[in-house]
């Protein structure tokens, strides 16, 4: 995992909301993950390797991303050599979703990119803080422009039911965390193919596809094959 300090800012319980410190943080963030990428690229270039690499950028984290994208000193990724994942999941975005389609663009021209958003995630409705007026996070609704070559994934209303989608002891921020994922079989085996650096099957059976948006249809099974050992991630944390 790629750490950086994004802590947020107050004092115990007060202000856990404030995105002013590790908005600060983000500069050496960036200059961290650039890094970290070229020396996967080289990596990548001096062993020849195949392995399925991929990346999950998620929260503020996406932030960190967006930055690297567009800072141009830097500009070590991504680049016109071809793509070094197999997978770009961008999920739960805190980056705003105003203008968001020229950087996400920039990615998905040459990898394979899926933008992840979710009306129901309560992290994301309160993360208001510094930005543009109209602008919302990402993560919480992309708005009507979209990159042409990205793939995004709704997950809006994949709550355990339709009548207690909207609780607040739901966790529908790390969508990713098979424990947080409320039994949904379409929503665990597109994170499942995704994360394992193959293309997510997404036809009709599985999601409703509206231009660039494929909305993930509701399948509850807690038995299904996907959830086998699925609470790992948070034992290991």
């Amino acid at each position: 995992m790629f750490s950086w300090d994004s802590e947020r800012g107050g004092w115990g319980l007060f202000d856990i909301d404030d995105r002013e410190r590790p908005l600060e943080n983000i500069p050496e963030a960036t200059r961290k993950l650039n890094e970290l990428l070229t020396r996967i690229k080289q990596y990548r270039a001096n062993k020849n390797s195949k392995k399925p690499f991929v990346l999950l950028a998620h929260s503020m984290g996406t932030i960190v991303l967006q930055k690297l994208v567009e800072n141009e000193e830097l500009k070590s990724w991504p680049s016109t050599e071809g793509a070094i994942f197999s997978n770009v999941v961008i999920s739960s975005s805190d980056a705003n979703n105003l203008g968001h389609e020229e950087w996400v663009q920039q990615i998905a021209a040459t990898e394979r990119t899926y933008v992840t958003f979710n009306n129901d995630d309560g992290t994301l409705k309160n993360s208001t803080e510094a930005r543009p007026e109209g602008a919302v996070a990402l993560g919480l609704n992309p708005g009507n422009k979209f990159a042409n070559d990205a793939n995004y994934i709704n997950l809006t209303g994949l709550g355990m039911s339709i009548s207690d989608q909207n609780e607040e002891d739901n966790d529908h921020h790390e969508m990713f965390n098979k424990c947080s994922m409320f039994n949904q079989v379409n929503m665990c085996q597109f994170y499942d193919s995704a994360l394992k650096g193959n293309e997510p099957t997404l036809n009709s059976n599985i999601a409703e596809k509206n231009g660039w948006v494929y909305s993930l249809k509701q399948k509850i099974d807690k038995n299904d094959a996907c959830f086998t050992n699925k609470c790992d991630f948070k034992k290991s944390q």
